[in-house]
This record gives structure tokens, C-alpha cells and sequence, in this order.
């Protein structure tokens, strides 16, 4: 198990939920489900906002790096996007990071998607 890190591919876990945890990576040669993309740390400050806030924040974030990286807004891809983000615990601790992974819907990438443009 590792911290999920930009550059690493993983398979999607049993239990997905949007905490930032850690997973079992993989070389992206390999068949993955997930390619962690971009990570950061949230731009909003002060006390817990709640999670429709952190997850609206990380969502934008995340939209943002994909065109970035992958060439094409995430609205004209055929790519899917999760992100992970702290949870209430982890921002009274000061993590505030969040984390973005690409993927086929349902099917495993091989390789990378970086500047695939689809």
C-alpha cells in the first residue's frame, strides 16, 4: 500500500470512497483503471466549509489539470474523473489536499492518457 501519488496507476479498490487513503500501485504498462493525474491542496480556508464545498473545490481542481493534461476539456472527453478529498477529520489535522485519477468508463487503459486529446 502506498500514498496514491501523481504518476502512479492503481486498480479500483473494493471499497471507493472519496477519502484520500492509501492503494496498491502499479506501473501504468500494466492494465490499470486509474492514473492519479493531479493533486494539491484546496484553495479555501478557515474551519471545516463542509463537504459539498470541499468536493465542489477538488471537482474544479481536477477539471482544470484534466485539460491540462489529457488536451481536451473534460467535457468533450471520452474519459471519466474521480477525486479524492479530506474529510472533516483530515482538515482539523491541516491535510487539505485533494487528489485526481483518469480512467476509462469500465474498461482498463494501459499506458497513460497524458495528452491522448480524447
Amino acid at each position: 500500500m502506498t500514498d496514491l501519488r501523481v504518476g502512479y496507476c492503481i486498480n479500483t479498490p473494493a471499497s471507493l470512497t472519496t477519502a484520500i487513503r492509501t492503494f496498491d500501485a502499479l506501473p501504468c504498462s500494466q492494465a490499470h483503471d486509474w492514473e492519479a493525474f493531479a493533486s494539491g491542496t484546496l484553495r479555501l480556508a478557515g474551519d471545516w466549509p463542509g463537504t459539498a464545498a470541499v468536493s465542489a473545490s477538488a471537482a474544479t481542481q481536477c477539471r482544470v489539470a484534466f485539460a491540462a493534461f489529457v488536451g481536451v476539456p473534460l467535457e468533450s472527453s471520452s474519459l471519466k474523473v474521480l477525486y479524492f478529498y479530506p474529510t472533516q477529520a483530515n482538515w482539523a489535522a491541516g491535510r487539505r489536499q485533494y487528489q485526481c485519477v483518469v480512467g476509462e468508463d469500465g474498461s482498463k487503459t494501459t499506458g497513460t492518457v497524458k495528452g491522448a486529446a480524447r
